[in-house]
């Protein structure tokens, strides 16, 4: 999954505007320079995602406090701090590091308890 999302990413910077043409015309041109910016923000969210389901699947219920504290703060970051596509883009980034790091110490313990 990782190597097919980086793939995806580096296409998604190499060629925005070509991609954007492809599938919606030229009327998003405009912003094509924030593709590839999104594309990383969604592979992080969807490992936090993948993450989540895990600990859960493990009845590691605990970490789903982490992952509320970061969705009501980077709610609010982006009511207030969310001007810009940009701003908004690197918020949800910032998020979903901070969220897939909080979640580190419950993956790393869950590893121990069921080794291979």
């Amino acid at each position: 999954m990782l190597g097919v999302s980086l793939i995806s990413i580096a296409v998604y910077f190499a060629a925005p505007k070509l991609i954007l043409s492809l599938l919606f015309g030229a009327k998003y041109n405009d912003v094509s320079a924030y593709l590839g910016w999104f594309a990383i923000m969604v592979v992080l969210f969807s490992l936090v995602n993948l993450t989540l389901q895990y600990l859960l699947s493990l009845h590691r219920i605990k970490v789903v406090y982490g992952m509320l504290t970061v969705a009501i703060s980077s709610a609010i970051a982006i009511l207030f701090l969310g001007h810009t596509i940009s701003a908004i883009l690197t918020i949800g980034i910032v998020a979903q590091l901070v969220a897939l790091i909080s979640t580190l110490p419950f993956m790393l313990n869950s590893f121990s308890k069921h080794p291979k």
